[in-house]
């Protein structure tokens, strides 16, 4: 499962500079200075919509019994998400996300990443909300114990290339499964819940 992913300075920068993202004077000075922040669940994001527009939307879908429900496990997609899937496909840019294996007071921070420049394009769903307008969830799937990110978590996001994004926004028919090809690295890193230096908390931004 994903609860936090990053965005890259750049990929925000081109998003405003299409205006299709506003920033204030604020935001965009945090831009010039900081290399990228961490999205965080009930945060806005943008998010990419098959019309072409990357509007910001919440990051969570709300239930009842949930504030937020940030994944959407794809062998479910028949009961609570069956109207989201058939017209609220959408797209998720992401600089890398964050898992946690090992033990709960032993546990080991990994961040992925692409292998090769550019974001990260997840499979997800939104909605919209009366009072917090429109959200997004993520596609999760399972991660198989021998693959890379099955090893670290047996959930993982769906990623996908741009073209096969784009038949995924188009509602192409069948199962959903990732790129082949979309290599992504392991990195042993400091938890993203707790302040450094060089990360900038998403509401800092929005």
């Amino acid at each position: 499962m994903c609860n936090t992913y990053t965005l890259f300075r750049d990929t925000l920068k081109d998003f405003a500079r299409g205006r299709l993202v506003t920033l204030n004077e604020r935001q965009k000075q945090l831009l010039e200075t900081e290399g990228k922040y961490l999205v965080r669940p009930t945060m806005p994001a943008p998010v990419l919509l098959p019309s072409g527009e990357i509007p910001l939307m919440r990051w969570g879908f709300v239930r009842p019994w949930a504030k937020a429900i940030n994944n959407a496990r794809i062998e479910k997609r028949d009961t609570m998400w069956k109207t989201a899937w058939a017209t609220g496909r959408c797209l998720i840019p992401m600089g890398g996300w964050y898992e946690f294996s090992g033990e709960s007071r032993h546990l080991t921070c990994h961040l992925l990443e692409p292998v090769k420049e550019g974001p990260l394009l997840a499979a997800g769903l939104w909605e919209p909300h009366e009072e917090l307008g429109n959200c997004f969830t993520m596609i999760m799937a399972e991660a198989g114990p021998e693959t890379q990110l099955g090893k670290i978590h047996n959930r993982m996001p769906i990623l996908l290339s741009p073209e096969d994004g784009a038949r995924w926004m188009a509602g192409a028919s069948g199962d959903l499964t990732g790129t082949p090809g979309i290599e992504v690295t392991d990195n042993i890193v400091p938890s993203p819940l707790k302040k450094h230096k060089d990360t900038l908390i998403q509401t800092d931004l929005f």
